[in-house]
């Protein structure tokens, strides 16, 4: 179907016509126009409608939505979750339904500023394989913006000269009609210096009472600052030399007696650096965010808390190691094409080995898959050997560590339950990706042994075995790297076994701690498998 009509000067489209076509039309309703954002809008466009080819139905929703402005009522226009959630367009990335969302309805949206609707099945926070991003299913969601300064940011003292806390001031200080105004700027007063830095004023706390009196301070002259250090302001009023005393605050706040004028106290403001405000808040307890809790009783911790889980674990672990012998090669390394071993395994005896796609048959620290034959090897497989070059180097320390530094000019990607660990994911869910020329580390034998630990522990007692799976422990003990070709959900392939040239990397230390694991494991209960 071709061009159908034209309305106000914009090209009517279907899933049909051409993606130039279907672009120009989709962007003439881009919200806010001129600038460089319409160099990333068409991208961004040109992206969507071509990965929306093949879902014509999906293409069509997406056209009816932008070009009736929602009034129309269309399904969900989906795309493919990548690993962090993110696209990539034009140099830049971010999270897809905020991208159009910008370019179709907010231009100055933030991420956290929207919600699918409740009729939208692929919403980005369901997290699904697929993620929708017709904008006209999604809300905005505005927060309130209250400029509520903190305590981190300034700290204010309100002693006395004298160190003395005056009862009176301090009800005044927590009452809620109590706020710090900075006087203005004049002959007598702070240097206008002072008032050219960006510089938020605390309001004290006013939860604690309940009962405002009107504020007799209000009008106290403020001493004028006499010296400054790299546009840090001094008070001329020094601090006291001993802390103040927080047991004068009453109970139960009193009304202030009034005072004459020539008997009104001095009050000193001391504007301090954010890395000062420590010691103001121990000057000043009941300003601080962390206030004492006066108790009778002792709430010394006991030395039993002191212990930290890491050096409990890290303590187990030496004692394991210490009655295990030292294998003589620190891991085996296993070369697969598809999910076919090709070649044996390679046993890595050096604490630094190179794999690589050379021939070198006599190098102890080189695993040289370019020596590796296969009768039935694959065109996709002889394509992706011509790229491994230099391949990666794997390291191991002293502690069990494995390090990869890919020296290829071609990316790696790695299965590694470390990796998976810091970035917040499952083992196994995510897929990292090492570049050219970096060096990142792989494994950590303290915490596969912590994780192995955790799994191997039963639920309660009794248990029949089946919360675990050996296989599964394994795998802790392993990291997987597949060459140049990547899988997962940004990939067509979905496990490693569907890329071409991959290795597995077994940590023979490891498997010594998982083999201890299984053996301090209590006896299982009866299984249904039992006869």
């Amino acid at each position: 179907m071709g061009l159908q009509s034209r309305s106000s000067g914009v090209l009517k489209v279907s899933s049909n016509d051409a993606c130039a076509n279907i672009v120009h039309s989709l962007l003439c309703f881009k919200i806010g126009v001129g600038g460089s954002g319409n160099s990333f809008s068409k991208k961004a466009i040109e992206s969507l409608v071509k990965k929306l080819k093949e879902k014509k139905s999906e293409l069509d929703s997406l056209i009816a939505a932008i070009l009736s402005s929602g009034s129309n009522c269309t399904h969900c226009v989906t795309i493919a979750r990548t690993l962090d959630g993110r696209i990539q367009i034009h140099g830049k990335k971010g999270f897809p339904h905020v991208v159009y969302s910008r370019i179709w309805r907010w231009p100055d949206l933030l991420k956290n500023e929207i919600k699918s609707l409740s009729f939208c099945e692929f919403g980005f926070c369901f997290k699904k394989p697929f993620i929708c991003v017709n904008p006209y299913h999604y809300e905005r969601i505005v927060t309130p913006n209250l400029e509520l300064p903190s305590m981190n940011s300034l700290s204010i003292d309100r002693g006395l000269s004298s160190g003395k806390l005056n009862d009176s001031l301090v009800a005044e200080c927590q009452s809620p009609d109590s706020e710090l105004v900075p006087p203005t700027p004049n002959s007598n007063s702070l240097p206008s210096a002072l008032y050219n830095n960006q510089t938020s004023y605390y309001t004290p706390p006013q939860t604690l009472y309940n009962n405002s009196q009107p504020s007799l301070y209000n009008n106290i002259p403020i001493p004028p600052t006499e010296t400054l250090f790299n546009n840090t302001p001094l008070v001329a009023t020094p601090l006291p030399a001993t802390p103040l005393p927080v047991t004068a605050m009453p109970a139960t706040p009193m009304p202030p007696t009034p005072l004459p004028a020539s008997q009104f106290p001095t009050v000193s403001v001391c504007l301090l650096p954010i890395n000062n405000t420590a010691a103001i808040n121990n000057q000043l307890p009941f300003f601080s965010n962390n206030q004492p809790q006066l108790t009778p009783q002792n709430t010394k911790p006991t030395a039993e808390e002191f212990i930290d889980e890491n050096e409990t674990a890290e303590q187990k672990l030496e004692v394991i190691l210490s009655k295990k012998p030292v294998p003589g090669n620190w891991a085996s390394i296993t070369y697969y094409e598809f999910d076919q071993q090709v070649g044996p395994t390679f046993r890595a005896c050096r604490s630094s080995v190179d794999v690589d796609g050379y021939v070198d048959p006599s190098a102890d620290d080189r695993f040289c898959l370019g020596l590796l034959s296969n009768l039935e090897r694959a065109d996709e497989c002889e394509d992706v050997r011509k790229y491994l070059g230099r391949g990666i180097r794997l390291e191991t320390d002293e502690v069990g560590a494995v390090y990869c530094t890919c020296l290829s000019d071609h990316c790696v990607f790695v299965d590694s339950y470390l990796l998976d660990h810091k970035a917040g994911h499952s083992p196994g869910e995510a897929i990292h990706k090492i570049y050219p020329r970096a060096r990142i580390k792989v494994f950590d034998l303290l915490l596969c042994y912590r994780e192995l630990q955790r799994r191997a522990t039963p639920p309660c007692s009794g248990a029949t075995g089946d919360w675990f799976n050996i296989d599964d422990l394994r795998k802790l003990c392993v990291v997987s790297i597949s060459f140049v070709k990547g899988w997962g959900t940004d990939y067509h392939r979905y496990t490693i076994k569907e890329t071409p040239c991959w290795i597995e990397i077994l940590i023979n230390r490891a498997l010594q701690v998982l083999d201890n694991v299984l053996l301090d494991m209590p006896s299982l209960g009866v299984s249904d498998c039992e006869s």
